[in-house]
């Protein structure tokens, strides 16, 4: 069977479990449309709640497994509006074909906003995201969705996200990789649009975990909503095969990021120091293997190795 998301995960012992499986169903739904026009697959779509409060999203091993944060660190009774839930499972879908937080990543996130505004505004869905039935192992089947509360839902986030976007832009709201794009490289210096560009990036770096291989987030407890196991352990060898297929392009130039606390070499998409556990903060400075280039650890920007000064926000390394 060809279906979009394989398999559903959410938090058994956290409370209103049954809540945060139809919470996921329902973001599922509405990107399904996008997923098949472009073939993407997930296998796993899961509720986490990892111990770092700022991590809001993760994709492990180009959409094998995507988790999102449902619930606010401080109330795990309570869930995060739906609004910035759908944005973060668009964010994560990205990773499925783009890792690092660069033009290209938000030239296709872009393009994946305005396509889920154009199906909400035609009132396409896809409500058979699973094409079958899923459940919590040992409960029933949750009711069906109310097609014009998902529609009222979408279209608000659609507008959130426009707000959201509209604050790093000059007055009028013109939008990276939009069809006014050009209007806004006329009205911004080079310079400028660099430093626009890296608060873009350095905003998505504190709450997105990015492309990992592997997972590592502090938190294992879930109530596994089966929804095909057939080819389940199948898709599993295949992202295996395509980490083994990556793994000497991944480690030749995966950056890395030094922890100021005890200048332990971490990744870079890693939040905290493997060593010490200090979380990430702008005293570390990150390089490329290739030693060509740092990025700035206030803006993110990668300025060239023979300057200490960043280009756009004039932060100091030295």
């Amino acid at each position: 069977m060809n279906h979009a998301v394989q398999e559903i995960k959410a938090l058994k012992k956290k409370k209103r479990s049954d809540e945060a499986l139809q919470l996921l169903k329902r973001i599922a739904s509405q990107v399904l449309p996008i997923m098949r026009k472009r073939g993407w697959k997930v296998q796993h779509l899961c509720e986490f709640y990892p111990n770092n409060p700022n991590l809001l999203g993760l994709n492990i091993n180009h959409g094998f497994k995507i988790n999102i944060r449902l619930r606010p660190h401080y109330d795990d009774t309570v869930f995060l509006d739906y609004n910035d839930l759908l944005g973060t499972m668009l964010h994560e879908l990205v990773h499925i074909v783009r890792g690092p937080h660069d033009a290209t990543f938000y030239k296709i996130l872009d393009e994946l906003s305005d396509e889920l505004d154009q199906l909400i505004l035609t009132g396409q869905k896809g409500y058979s995201a699973f094409d079958g039935v899923g459940h919590k192992l040992g409960g029933h089947t949750g009711l069906p969705l109310s097609t014009l509360d998902v529609k009222n839902r979408a279209l608000a986030a659609a507008e959130q996200r426009r707000q959201v976007q509209r604050v790093m832009l000059p007055t009028g709201g013109v939008r990276l990789g939009g069809s006014t794009s050009n209007q806004l490289e006329k009205s911004l210096t080079p310079k400028e649009m660099a430093a626009r560009a890296a608060e873009r990036r350095l905003r998505d770096q504190k709450w997105c975990g990015g492309l990992q291989q592997e997972e590592s987030t502090g938190d294992n407890e879930k109530a596994v909503i089966v929804l095909d196991d057939d080819t389940t352990h199948s898709g599993r060898k295949r992202a295996r095969d395509q980490d083994d297929d990556q793994g000497t392009l991944t480690k030749r130039h995966q950056s890395t990021w030094i922890c100021a606390l005890c200048t332990f070499e971490n990744q870079e998409l890693v939040l905290a120091c493997a060593m010490c556990l200090s979380e990430r903060t702008n005293a570390a400075y990150t390089t490329d293997n290739n030693n060509n280039s740092w990025a700035c650890p206030q803006c993110t920007l990668l300025n060239s190795m023979d300057t200490t000064t960043c280009d756009a926000c004039n932060y100091n390394k030295a």
